[in-house]
């Protein structure tokens, strides 16, 4: 398969209990593997005559959030990645003092 063919596909509607995910890229595959047991179901896997993976996984609707699987990025400045690396300073000495409680 070239690049522009392997895909994942993610489809789900809102009466639907399960996500169903069909993947032909090696990362997505190792990637859902990896949590097989946690609520990820292998429903088929197999190759294409030219050798390429592919794979249908389901999962519980309740385990899948789409907001969940798109990064969020953050571009600090100098001075906030500052105060924020002596904020965790702080808790951390805290914590090692043991005066943080527990919320």
């Amino acid at each position: 398969m070239i690049a522009e063919e392997r895909e994942t596909s993610i489809t789900y509607t809102d009466a639907d209990e399960q996500v169903c995910i069909y993947t032909c890229r090696r990362p997505d595959i190792t990637a859902l593997k990896k949590k097989l047991g946690q609520g990820v179901t292998l429903e088929r896997e197999g190759t294409y005559e030219d050798g390429s993976p592919f794979a249908y996984f389901r999962i519980p609707r309740e385990l899948f959030s789409v907001s969940r699987a798109v990064r969020s990025t953050q571009t600090l400045s100098p001075e906030q990645r500052a105060a924020r690396s002596e904020r965790m300073k702080g808790i951390r000495n805290r914590a090692q003092n043991g005066d943080l409680k527990a919320a």
